[in-house]
Parts: structure tokens; sequence; C-alpha cells
């Protein structure tokens, strides 16, 4: 996956709370997935569903944000 939320996750994932607190592997990507999944519930403001297809439909919905914020026009003006 493409985007912001994947990058997030990953620097997310190496912050030392997850070196110094976690008591998993990391190299299974458990730091990532604990990652993503607290992005999720700070994102939907509140706890939510975290499976694996909740967590990729989150990747998708924020890359085609970024994608539309992209293809937005920069001096567009609001009519009143």
């Amino acid at each position: 996956m493409s985007g912001d939320v994947p990058d997030a996750i990953r620097q997310l994932a190496e912050h030392k709370f997850f070196k110094q607190n976690a008591s998993f592997a990391s190299s299974r990507g458990q730091h990532q997935t604990v990652a993503a999944k607290i992005l999720l519930v700070e994102f939907r403001g509140g706890f939510v569903d975290t499976r694996k297809t909740s967590l990729d439909r989150f990747a998708m919905e924020a890359e085609e944000i970024q994608n539309q914020d992209l293809r937005a026009p920069r001096n567009a003006q609001v009519k009143s």
C-alpha cells in the first residue's frame, strides 16, 4: 500500500514505546499491527473493529483522500 498511512504506521512502530514496553517480537511485524490499530482508533475517534479488513480499508480510504487532494485545483475559490 502507498500513501501517508503506511508511512505513519512504520514511523509509529519505531517509537521507543514499542522497543521498551512491548513484550512481543518485532520480526513478525507485530509492532506495525499494533501501531496501525492505534492510528485507526484515533482516526475514527473511538473504539472500532480492528481486524485486517478494517485496517486495509482505513489505509485505502486515506490513500483515496490523499489522491483527491492532489487532484483538486490549488487556487480554486469557493462560490458564495
